[in-house]
């Protein structure tokens, strides 16, 4: 499972987006043969804590070329 990615359009909700990952999670982690891959931290701005814009695009919802090239990377090193 990878989890709900923090985007500019649904910030105003972070916190259910949270708690929804941490149940997941919870599952997750007592499933047999299921993972979870954390995307949340990579996409916020060290210092403002908030997402980062450039990866995503105009409508502050889906992810940019960067955003999904990061994305990528996440996963990538997550199943290595």
């Amino acid at each position: 499972f990878i989890e709900i990615t923090p985007t500019l359009k649904r910030w105003h909700v972070r916190d259910s987006i949270v708690k929804a990952n941490a149940e997941i999670n919870k599952t997750v982690e007592s499933t047999q043969n299921c993972y979870f891959i954390s995307t949340w931290k990579s996409y916020l701005d060290k210092n403002s804590g908030e997402p980062i814009a450039t990866n995503y695009r105009d409508d502050k919802l889906h992810l940019s070329d960067e955003g999904y090239d990061l994305w990528g990377e996440i996963i990538q090193r997550s199943i290595k």
